[in-house]
C-alpha cells in the first residue's frame, strides 16, 4: 500500500516535471518571436516609417517567423553525411526527371 503510494507520487511527478519542461521550451520560443518582432518594431518606428506600411511590414514579420519556425531544422545536430543523403533525398524528385540523371 505504501510502495504504491510512492510510485504513484513518483509518476506524477516525473509527468509535472515533462510538463514544466514543454512549457518552459514554449515559453523561450515564444520570447524569441516576440524579441525579434520588437526588434523590427523598433527599428520601424525609430525609421518614421508610416503606419500603413508598418502594419503591411509587421503582417509579413508575423508570417515569416511562423513559415521559418514551423520548418527550420538545426542541421548542426546531423552529420554531414546525413545532411548530403537528406538533401539528395529531398530533391530525388526533380532528379529524376532530368534526362542526365534518369
Amino acid at each position: 500500500d505504501i510502495g504504491i503510494s510512492v510510485v504513484t507520487l513518483v509518476v506524477i511527478g516525473s509527468a509535472i516535471s515533462k510538463i514544466s519542461g514543454t512549457m518552459a521550451e514554449l515559453r523561450a520560443m515564444n520570447e524569441e518571436t516576440s524579441r525579434r518582432r520588437r526588434e523590427v518594431r523598433l527599428y520601424l518606428a525609430s525609421q518614421a516609417v508610416s503606419y500603413e506600411l508598418v502594419t503591411r511590414i509587421m503582417r509579413f514579420v508575423d508570417y515569416k517567423l511562423e513559415k521559418v519556425s514551423a520548418n527550420n531544422m538545426d542541421t548542426s545536430l546531423i552529420s554531414p553525411t546525413l545532411q548530403l543523403e537528406l538533401y539528395v533525398n529531398q530533391r530525388a524528385d526533380y532528379l529524376i526527371q532530368m534526362p542526365i540523371f534518369a
